[in-house]
């Protein structure tokens, strides 16, 4: 991550969407809060999908692949509706 280039980043909702960018010989790779919401319950995340469901999510991914995983936050999970 530190050489000088731009890093292209596809976007992960799996772990086998993570295996296969890591394969294609991708960096690193992103996992979508959209894409991973839109996977699990077939809903876009705006606040459908649980904390926990993300944090799973963020796991399995993690754990599928050895390439850095930026991973998105979603919204937060810090407002009344989460709590």
């Amino acid at each position: 991550l530190e050489q000088p280039k731009i890093h292209i980043m596809p976007c992960c909702f799996d772990a086998l969407s993570a295996r296969l960018i890591q394969r294609a010989g991708f960096d690193l790779t992103f996992m979508s809060g959209f894409s991973t919401s839109a996977a699990k319950i077939g809903l876009p995340d705006t606040g459908y999908i649980s904390y926990g469901e993300m944090l799973d999510a963020g796991r399995d991914i993690a754990a599928a692949v050895s390439i850095p995983v930026l991973a998105d936050g979603d919204t937060g999970y810090g407002n009344a509706m989460n709590v």
